[in-house]
């Protein structure tokens, strides 16, 4: 009986550790760059990767970075040294803050004006060298798949099913409208892909209506 007890205990303890194990692998700090059009943001979280779950944000923050009014200034389509000094200032501020936190990982996801900009990875891979962090241009398709995940992580609740939701991203070079509902059994994603966004709003007002491209925003 004492043999069996023994063996009892045992085999808790190692599952016991087995499970702590496995929650202490699956809890992770994560952090994550959201470089837009006029807004470079940074979120810092404790995430479970196995549940693929945000258990508790640390730290959020953003500076103003005008990508976007940059390139629609330029002659050549390109985004100039300057800018990019700017941007890299912007960004090595945020990711200093957020290694007080010691994330394991910082990856990004830059948009718009990246992907219109003709130097747009060139850009993009001076900043990965600059800062270390892991960047990637996303298409427009993928900004709104995630514009739409992260709506509906704020939400917080579980209740709410995709197809209860539109969400409608409005960044600074580009806009999109995502909604989800099932086809045949399988979630399929509509997608609206708009290039009016608050930068090209303002200044489609200030060139084309008003003629008046020098003046400040209405």
């Amino acid at each position: 009986m004492r043999s069996a007890a023994l063996s009892a205990v045992t085999l808790f303890c190692s599952l016991f550790f087995a499970a702590a194990v496995q929650a202490d692998r699956c809890q992770q700090i994560r952090a994550g760059l959201d470089i837009g059009s006029g807004t470079t943001k940074i979120a810092v979280a404790r995430v479970n990767v196995c549940q693929l779950r945000i258990e508790k944000m640390l730290y959020q923050d953003q500076r103003a970075v005008a990508w976007n009014e940059a390139l629609a200034h330029s002659t050549d389509n390109q985004l100039g040294p300057a800018m990019t000094h700017e941007g890299a200032a912007a960004l090595q501020q945020l990711l200093t803050q957020a290694q007080r936190f010691h994330p394991q990982r910082i990856s990004g996801v830059a948009t718009a004006v990246f992907r219109n900009a003709s130097n747009g990875q060139a850009v993009i891979d001076q900043l990965q060298r600059q800062t270390g962090a892991q960047i990637s241009i996303i298409s427009q398709q993928q900004e709104a798949k995630l514009g739409f995940l992260s709506a509906k992580a704020a939400l917080n609740d579980p209740a709410i099913r995709d197809e209860q939701l539109l969400v409608w991203d409005i960044g600074g070079g580009s806009m999109q409208m995502t909604a989800w509902r099932q086809q045949a059994g399988q979630p399929v994603a509509d997608i609206y892909q708009g290039k009016l966004a608050s930068v090209t709003l303002k200044n489609f007002i200030l060139t084309v209506l008003k003629n008046s491209p020098e003046a400040k925003s209405p």
